[in-house]
């Protein structure tokens, strides 16, 4: 499978036979904690009608009321907040040790191993995240303070020329974004899956995708793209599904925002099977595989140096 190079919507394919073949798992690793605490934060949040309740909170008399919604509203947006940095990252980086060890070593992690060892790498996907988004916001100002100057220009009569060379830089900045993001898109799977830290996956992503970026760029598109529209397709059935009663519609928008959310293993299994196909390509697991040979032919003769005798 890994030793050809597949088209775009074959990751999504083979991904989604994945999730089939294993969903007793991914459901148990979403069943107690991302489905339950996804349902009390949109409950909280009352997503549905976000605007009215700011508006009645904003306009309202009764004083007790407002100061209960908005009570709720900040309680809902503070355990949103925590819920996205603690566990469903570690649903995320179990699900990525998941797919790798029973595709490259057959080894079939249960619900509750792939959880734990998710949270025993979160502390180093958090780090990741802080630099990463540290990063990404510094380069964000830059190219928006960029097209806003370029669009300013525009009316300031600064002339064609500067316009059109203000929003080549301000593209440029945006391709180059695109690009870092490309090269260090595998540092999470690197994390989870070779245990190491954040900075020698950084090294290591930079490496496995170094000419490679077009090759990765698509599947990650296509993955992204195919992962984010079906859990709101799902979302929108909330639209057709109206009753009289504004608590049994908000139980509902609740219940199907966090029945979406099972589905929230796929592009994690997506993307590590790219970053398998990127380590057959660069011969990390054919490396792997005839060292793991060479120990289990050879095991009753390597010791280790525990059978020399140490010089006194």
């Amino acid at each position: 499978m890994y030793k050809t190079r597949l088209k775009s919507g074959d990751y999504l394919d083979y991904a989604v036979e994945y999730y089939r073949q294993n969903l007793k798992t991914f459901l148990g690793m979403t069943l107690f904690f991302h489905i339950p605490v996804t349902f009390l934060i949109f409950f909280l949040l009352d997503i549905g009608n976000f605007v009215d309740n700011m508006t009645y909170m904003m306009l309202t008399e009764d004083f007790e009321m407002g100061l209960i919604k908005i009570m709720l509203l900040y309680l809902g947006i503070i355990l949103y907040s925590f819920y996205n940095a603690t566990i469903l990252h570690a649903v995320s980086l179990g699900t990525i040790k998941h797919t790798y060890e029973k595709l490259v070593n057959g080894v079939d992690y249960t619900a509750k191993q792939a959880i734990s060892y998710g949270f025993k790498r979160l502390l180093w996907y958090i780090l990741y995240l802080f630099i990463v988004s540290f990063v990404t916001g510094f380069i964000y100002n830059i190219v928006s303070f960029v097209v806003a100057l370029t669009f300013l220009s525009s009316f300031m009569d600064f002339g064609v020329i500067k316009v059109i060379i203000g929003a080549q830089v301000a593209l440029a900045l945006i391709v180059a974004v695109v690009y870092f993001m490309i090269r260090l898109y595998f540092i999470p799977h690197a994390i989870s899956i070779e245990r190491i830290d954040c900075f020698k996956a950084l090294s290591l992503s930079w490496n496995m995708t170094k000419g490679r970026v077009k090759k990765v760029f698509w599947p990650i598109c296509f993955g992204v793209i195919f992962c984010a529209a079906l859990p709101f397709v799902i979302r929108s059935l909330n639209n057709f599904l109206i009753f009289n009663d504004p608590l049994v519609n908000r139980i509902l928008a609740a219940l199907i925002m966090s029945i979406s959310s099972v589905l929230h293993p796929i592009l994690y299994i997506h993307t590590t099977q790219l970053y398998i196909y990127l380590k057959h390509e660069t011969g990390m697991i054919e490396f792997m595989n005839k060292l793991g040979d060479l120990v289990a032919g050879e095991s009753d003769r390597i010791t280790f140096g525990k059978d020399r005798e140490v010089a006194g």
